[in-house]
């Protein structure tokens, strides 16, 4: 069973492609800190969110990347458990029968996992634990809005792009439930061909697709910083 450990109220979630790498005028090589963490917002300027999370400077048209600081312990984790999607509508109208809805949740967690089981250095478990994190994706503020729309062909429509999601990932410590990054982003529904009547449908299945697959490798990307920055120091700390 996938847990529902947190209400859509209560997120603001995680995911960028790769952490952005720090400038430095310095010749030296860059430790793996600077490499990974070196741009979160540290000091009384620093943007935080209300349960403790640090911006990370990113480039524009990016998304929002928020970590915990100094930097999220991540290779403390052996596990990562897939809680059920959150998903809220624009002005509360939602567009679709609570089946269908239920149909886009099913199919996002099934891609999703493939995803992770596919691209992670973590276990896919069925439920919080120890050593086990809790991965929170959230579409939020959904607007199916009308797009433009060509029939082609008897049972294919050429539909345009138009409407937005934002689509968000939230890291956690399962049983603690305390936050380690978070990542958010603005999505537009994607246009193109379709075929049969629930176009509206298949554009939102459509993106969320796209964003299991960037989910995944960001998770995993997540992952292999923590990791690099912990071997670095310990081979530092070393005698």
């Amino acid at each position: 069973m996938r847990p529902s450990l947190f209400s859509s109220g209560t997120l603001a979630c995680l995911v960028a492609l790769a952490l952005p790498m720090i400038s430095c005028t310095s010749t030296r090589p860059q430790t793996a800190r600077e490499k990974h963490l070196g741009r979160i917002e540290l000091g009384p300027e620093a943007q935080v969110t209300p349960d403790g999370l640090n911006r990370v400077e990113t480039p524009p048209d990016y998304g929002v990347l928020y970590v915990k600081a100094p930097r999220p312990h991540l290779y403390r984790y052996q596990g990562i458990v897939v809680a059920r999607l959150n998903i809220t509508y624009k002005r509360d109208v939602m567009p679709w029968t609570h089946a269908v809805e239920d149909r886009l949740r099913d199919r996002f967690a099934t891609a999703l996992e493939q995803q992770l089981e596919d691209h992670t250095g973590w276990e896919l478990v069925d439920a919080p634990g120890p050593g086990v994190l809790v991965l929170i994706i959230s579409a939020l503020d959904i607007d199916v809005s009308a797009a433009e729309e060509r029939v082609v062909g008897a049972r294919t429509t050429h539909s345009a792009q138009a409407g937005e999601a934002i689509l968000m990932v939230d890291l956690r410590d399962s049983l603690g439930g305390d936050p380690l990054a978070r990542f958010i982003q603005k999505h537009t529904l994607p246009g193109g061909m379709y075929s049969g009547t629930d176009v509206e449908y298949q554009r939102v299945r459509r993106a969320f697709d796209r964003f299991a697959h960037r989910a995944a490798l960001t998770v995993e990307q997540l992952r292999s910083a923590a990791e690099e920055v912990r071997a670095e120091e310990a081979a530092a700390s070393a005698p």
